[in-house]
């Protein structure tokens, strides 16, 4: 720690700031704003600063780029480096400075460590700049601006300056209005506008931008019928203020709020020490040394004097209101400077002005009732002499499979209830797909009004639906969850919705869908990856397709049959006893109207695409609303996991980030979005490396392959002392405890939900980890990941503007033939790989190779994996999410279903091997489509299935898992649409599972 503590220390005392290193960060600051110039959340807080006061500094850009960081100061004669050295003789005083350092060492050798290695940092007696005029001045307020997103969606913002309100730290004024404002519960603003069709959810409170100054803001999003009536919301919240100033300062309102802030303070889980310093260090700033950790919690003091003054700042003539919709193009004609914001300036209708000014009460709106889920019980439960160390399974009925682990590391009167509903028609096609999307999403929106005290009382739940059905977690205080977890069950087994909220919604999840068309490229690279190895992944144009067409009577005829066999997975883990525990299944049982559970084949998990060995298989997203940002991610394939895989890949991974890092986004400056790390899907491991930035996709793909070439030299170089010292890093990792029990739980909850139960991975991986030796590293890197390898599985996603086909470019270690023209260490010139060239396929020639064979003779692509496999989720930077998590997963567009192996696989049956393959290709005589045997010879049809497509997939998606069946023949209509789209892609000898439906 010394020797980091002294390095960080002199970049205080004895800044370089070199001539090389400022143009590196200038280009990382540019591809950061680059990639941020087409997202929203930056476009509208710049848009925010831009349309502020002028002479204020909030009114300046926010970030930078090449124009304002190079180009331009060059032009006018202003050398950065001068600047930057001027900036930190200017700014970088002891005394205006905060230090936090969190270490195994005692306070006293922190103290030492910190005058010794700090005390140098000169002090000038600089005083810290406050900006006390107003954000927003006269010309700025009663301004309506309307504008144009990328995205589509419609949100209505009220913004009103309010001065500092940090010096009111000890009570908190703001906090009080903004918990009103923002309560969801009966009567209150969102309850009304909700009931009224016009409203999404809401959001209230103070944000500070700087010393001196800060606005309050109150945001709704807006359903389509509410953007018509964006002056009535305004005049909800201005009569709902209103109730308030009339109705008085409440102290048990106050009281009410210091309760739960206290309590969240005494039971708040453990930080990551990276938090937790950066959090303190800043708190310094702004609390005295006693309320340092305690300041920004809790609420010392009552004033409602502070209170009223703020709400008087809660003016329609001290408002400005932003309205954002893909509707206003021909409006929003105005261009924001740095962002190319569209947007419309004007001034608020006076009429409506003075509307909002007399506005008056309003019938329906309330305050709120006291609060009677907040918890009072913070009772530590002993331990029973029968719980384990890892979780046990303490329970199962026919519906109900109970696992339970008591906690005895962090002692916090908390708990979590894990549930996943698995159900063998939630995935079963797009429609049903859906359906349970929708399903989840109107039990989150029906319980938002009923929930809302105990979220505030710090419960909290949340619903997800996934490719088995629908998953949810309930979690906080163990006195009150099981009121909460009443509250969830009641409504899945009683539910029902109105027409109206079923509109919204519908509206909310089509925006949703369409809205991935504007994701940054590296998302489109990613999901791109999913479509291709995944067996069953619906995209959003076949959600879309389907979601256009429904009604609420469709999900309500669909719902009984969804809940009508339903197997619950179940995890209890926290301050719950073994018996109490068990209390929570009659509640669960409740979910499943039959009563009736799963077969074991109907549980399995799904499996990742089996590549041919030896193939780089490369994938082509065209980008429209990027033109200048493009991506790049290289899948690269090393098969079924194992203890034994598990740990070389995590120790190749340890060895190689940092250089990979380095090489591709310090040296060369490739772009801001750098990334390596392990992906992990149903059983299958692999790396993926992931760039984005400005460059041609495919250049940077080769980038990558020219670091992969340059790996063998790094591992074979390396000193035993070295590779040792990676083992016992990397086995550090392993080992480490989790930092609080939301980590712990869902640590133990992935093993359940994988159906692996290894709670003791780390153990046993860490103890084959400390066996490896540098030469199997190597030789699982020239196996698996080098591109000299002639068995490497690699998988090429692209995503950027249309430029010359993939074809026409090697990926493979040469760029356009140009040996050594960019370097991979500094001074050391590439040369191309000295190997048998690797075959190489487009994704589009995938579907030529599915019922023939490829020139070695093999079949293209086949699932693999145990239907028992792992579906761990990936732990990305940047926001890269766990596969399985439908929620979080972008999808492609409508031609990618043409470009993959997608399937109709139905879980519900048993399925035993066997040699015949159905394939388009391969029909009958008569025209119907048929099969042929491991000889050749057709076979006779044994089954007829109904004319409505939707009804034929699931159809044949069952028949064709039953061993059985030799041939289905198909009558109808409709038949000669759907047999146009059937496929079979052959699978493996050595497993169960052997159809693939397209």
């Amino acid at each position: 720690m010394e020797e980091a503590v002294d390095i960080w220390s002199q970049f205080f005392i004895h800044p370089l700031f070199l001539e090389s290193s400022k143009d590196k960060e200038i280009q990382a600051v540019n591809s950061e704003h680059e990639k941020n110039i087409n997202q929203d959340v930056w476009r509208l807080n710049q848009l925010d600063k831009s349309t502020s006061n002028p002479d204020h500094v909030y009114n300046r850009f926010g970030t930078g780029n090449l124009e304002t960081l190079g180009d331009g100061p060059k032009a006018r004669g202003v050398d950065v480096r001068d600047e930057l050295i001027k900036f930190y003789h200017g700014h970088y005083s002891s005394n205006i400075m905060t230090l936090c350092i969190v270490g195994r060492q005692s306070l006293e050798e922190l103290r030492i460590l910190v005058l010794d290695k700090f005390s140098d940092i000169k002090n000038t007696n600089r005083t810290v700049d406050v900006w006390p005029d107003d954000v927003y001045g006269p010309d700025q307020l009663q301004r309506l601006f309307r504008v144009l997103p990328v995205k589509e969606f419609r949100r209505v913002t009220f913004s009103f300056p309010i001065g500092d309100s940090q010096v009111h730290y000890l009570s908190k004024p703001t906090q009080y209005i903004a918990h009103l404002i923002g309560h969801e519960g009966p009567g209150s603003l969102l309850s009304v506008l909700k009931a009224k069709g016009w409203a999404l959810s809401t959001m209230a409170g103070d944000s500070r931008r700087a010393n001196g100054f800060g606005v309050f803001k109150i945001t709704v999003d807006v359903t389509e019928v509410g953007l018509e009536h964006v002056n009535d919301i305004g005049t909800l919240l201005f009569q709902y203020i209103e109730l308030i100033k009339q109705s008085g300062v409440e102290e048990w309102i106050h009281e009410e709020c210091a309760s739960l802030c206290r309590i969240q303070l005494d039971f708040k889980d453990k930080e990551s020490p990276s938090s937790y310093v950066s959090s303190t260090a800043s708190n310094m700033h702004h609390y005295p040394a006693e309320h340092v950790i305690s300041g920004a919690y809790l609420l010392f003091e009552y004033k409602p004097e502070a209170i009223r003054h703020f709400l008087s700042l809660m003016s329609p003539l001290n408002c400005r209101m932003t309205v954002v919709a893909n509707t206003f193009g021909d409006i929003a004609q105005t261009s924001e400077e740095w962002y190319g914001t569209k947007y419309d300036n004007s001034p608020l209708d006076e009429n409506v002005v003075k509307a909002w000014v007399s506005c008056g009460l309003h019938e329906a709106l309330i305050l709120p009732e006291p609060n009677n889920l907040i918890p009072s019980d913070f009772t530590i439960k002993e331990r029973d002499e029968h719980d384990r160390e890892v979780p046990s399974m303490i329970a199962q009925t026919n519906t109900v499979r109970l696992w339970h682990k008591h906690d005895d590391t962090f002692l916090l009167p908390k708990g979590r209830l894990y549930c996943d509903l698995v159900s063998p028609l939630a995935y079963v096609t797009p429609l049903n797909c859906v359906f349970t999307n929708l399903f989840a999403e109107l039990l989150k929106d029906d319980l938002s009004e009923i929930t809302y005290a105990a979220a505030l009382g710090g419960l909290d739940y949340a619903f997800d639906n996934s490719m088995y059905g629908i998953s949810f977690h309930v979690k906080g205080y163990t006195h009150k969850l099981g009121v909460l977890l009443d509250m969830i069950i009641d409504k899945i087994a009683n539910f029902s919705f109105e027409d109206t909220r079923f509109e919204v919604l519908r509206e909310q999840a089509r925006q949703q869908y369409s809205n991935f068309e504007a994701e940054q490229p590296y998302h489109h690279c990613i999901y791109s990856s999913h479509l291709l190895s995944n067996e069953k992944l619906w995209t959003h144009a076949q959600k879309l397709n389907v979601l256009q067409s429904i009604t609420p009577d469709d999900l309500r005829a669909f719902l009984p049959d969804l809940l009508s066999r339903v197997q619950v997975e179940s995890f209890v883990h926290g301050n719950f006893t073994r018996k109490e525990a068990r209390d929570f299944i009659p509640q669960l049982e409740r979910v499943c109207l039959s009563g009736t559970g799963l077969q074991p084949s109907e549980l399995e998990r799904h499996r990742h695409v089996r590549f041919e060995e030896g193939y780089q298989y490369v994938h082509k997203k065209i980008e429209t609303k990027h033109l200048d940002v493009t991506a790049t991610e290289v899948y690269v394939v090393t098969g079924l996991d194992s203890t034994l895989k598990n740990v070389l890949i995590e120790l190749f991974n340890q060895c190689i980030h940092e250089s990979y890092f380095n090489q591709l986004r310090t040296n060369e400056q490739l772009g801001y979005i750098v990334h390596a790390g392990l992906r992990r899907q149903h059983g299958v491991n692999g790396m993926r490396f992931i760039i984005q930035g400005s460059k041609q996709p495919e250049f940077l793909a080769s980038r990558v392959d020219v670091f992969l070439g340059s790996v063998d030299e790094l591992i074979s170089n390396m000193t035993e002392e070295t590779f040792r010292k990676h083992v016992e890093t990397l086995a550090a990792k392993k080992l480490e405890k989790p930092k609080s029990m939301s980590q712990e739980s869902n640590k133990y909850w992935s093993e359940i939900l994988d159906q692996q139960y290894h709670f003791q991975r780390s153990i046993l991986e860490t103890g084959e980890l400390k066996k490896r030796t540098k030469d199997e590293l190597l030789q699982f890197y020239r196996t698996y990941i080098s591109p000299k390898s002639p068995t490497r599985i690699q998988v090429c996603l692209l995503a950027g503007p249309a430029t010359e086909t993939v074809d026409n470019l090697e990926l493979n270690g040469v760029i356009n033939g140009k040996n050594g023209e960019y370097p991979v260490d500094s001074g050391k010139p590439v040369t191309s790989h000295e190997t048998k060239p690797q075959k190489r396929m487009s994704i589009r020639d995938v579907e030529e190779v599915v019922d023939d064979k490829l020139p070695d003779g093999t079949n293209a692509l086949t699932t693999t994996g145990p239907p028992a496999a792992s579906t761990s989720p990936i732990s990305d930077a940047e926001g890269v999410q766990g596969e399985d998590d439908d929620s979080s997963i972008v999808e492609g567009s409508d031609d990618l279903m043409d470009q993959r192996a997608d399937v109709l696989l139905d879980n519900q049956l048993e399925v035993g091997h066997s040699k015949n393959a159905l394939s388009a290709d391969n029909k009958s005589s008569n025209g119907n489509v048929g099969t042929k045997d491991a000889e050749g010879h057709g076979s006779q049809p044994i089954a007829e299935v109904g004319s409505r497509r939707g009804s034929l997939a699931i159809a044949a998606g069952m028949l064709l898992s039953a061993q059985c069946v030799q041939k289905i023949h198909f009558v109808g209509e409709d038949v000669p649409k759907f047999k146009s789209t059937l496929g079979l892609y052959p699978q493996p000898v050595s497993w169960d599972y052997h159809t693939c439906l397209e």
